[in-house]
Formats: C-alpha cells, structure tokens, sequence
C-alpha cells in the first residue's frame, strides 16, 4: 500500500513551526537583522560620545585660552595700576620730601629773622640806654650849669651870700637907675658899702647884697 502525503504546509507555517522549535533565546527571524544592526548603533554611541568629548576638550581649551586672555588682560591691568600707583607714591614722597625741605628753610629763615630781630632790638635798646644816659648827663650838666649861673649871678632883689650866690667879684652894666650895697645883716639899713652909677664892680663877700636897677651881676672873679 503507497502512504498518502498530505498537502506541504504554507511557507508561514513552516516559519512558524522553526520559531516554535528554535531554543529560547535563539534569534527568531524577524530578529536577524536588528541583531546585525546593533554593532552599527553602539559604534555610532561610541563615536558620538568620542566626539562630544572632544568638543568638550576644545571647547574647554577654547575656554580656557579664553579665560587666561581674559586673566592676562586683567593682570595686565593690575600691572599698570600698581605701576601708577608707585608713580604717585613716588611723586607723593618727592613732594613730601620737597614740603619737608621747604619746611626745614623757612624754619631756618624764620630763626635768622628772630635773631636778626633779637640784635637790632638789643641793639635798639642799648642805643636807647646810652641816648638816656646822654641826656640824663645833658641834663644833669644843664643842671649843674644852671647852678653854677644861679651861684655866679645876682638879679635885682636882696640876696644872702653862699645861700643864693657865691662870694666873689661881680660886674653889673648898671645904670643911671642902679643902686647897690653890700649888708652885714638882712637889714637894708645895715650897710657895709653901697654905690650908684653905670658899670658897677664890687668884691662883696659881706652876709647880705642888696642891689636895684643895676641888671644881672655876673661874677668875673
């Protein structure tokens, strides 16, 4: 007896029936080509990630050039801040040293008109002093030469002898009106010696001298 074959399943069924006899795990048909396609993708994770990672570098590098210009700049900046700084501090010190100087010259001028000031005073006052003196002694001889005219002259009136004048020998222009007399006491009555005319020149020496008319008797001896 020949055995009957039956009809040849449909292409679908038989892949369904390798699916259903594949070992777990085994990629099934469908899957064969994802499979292969996974390499592709990792390889472009990869590199994209490599890539990343160098723009990162260069944008770091950028970044850092960047900012070490940028401190370069600054830096610069401090530089020439602190270089005007010194200027002024050493213009600031000149200027200083140069008030202090000034300072030390007007002190020293101020000293030499102090004691310029100090001389021509001394010196003032000890002029004053010797011009005093001077005229104390001019005064002095004044009085004492007023004395001595008063002691060596007679005016009219009734004089005593070494109280108003000194004994001596006198001389009067006299007159027509002149009257003298030499008095042993104050007593006009009292007479010693007495006389009229122009000219007169009498020693007198006697206590009293009266005289009228005569002018001023000058002693000449």
């Amino acid at each position: 007896m020949s055995e009957e074959v039956g009809p040849s399943p449909a292409p679908a069924q038989r892949s369904d029936q390798r699916a259903a006899a594949a070992p777990p795990g085994s990629p099934g048909p469908n899957d064969s080509a994802k499979w292969y396609q996974r390499p592709t993708t990792i390889g472009t994770l990869v590199g994209a990630v490599v890539a990343a990672a160098i723009i990162g570098l260069i944008i770091g590098a950028v970044s850092s050039s960047s900012n070490t210009d940028s401190l370069q700049s600054e830096n610069d900046d401090l530089r020439g801040q602190v270089s005007e700084l010194q200027d002024r501090f050493g213009s600031a010190i000149a200027d200083r040293t140069d008030l202090h100087q000034q300072l030390i010259k007007a002190e020293r001028q101020r000293d030499a008109a102090e004691k310029e000031a100090k001389n021509a005073q001394s010196e003032a006052e000890a002029d004053l002093a010797d011009q005093q003196a001077e005229l104390d002694q001019k005064a002095a001889d004044l009085a004492d030469a007023k004395q001595t005219l008063q002691a060596n002259t007679i005016p009219d009136g009734i004089w005593q002898v070494g109280v108003d004048f000194e004994a001596g020998l006198y001389r009067a222009p006299g007159g027509s009106a002149c009257y003298w007399a030499t008095l042993n006491s104050a007593k006009t009555s009292d007479i010693a010696d007495n006389g009229l005319g122009k000219n007169p020149t009498v020693q007198i020496d006697t206590p009293f001298f009266e005289t009228d008319g005569c002018g001023q008797w000058t002693k000449i001896g």
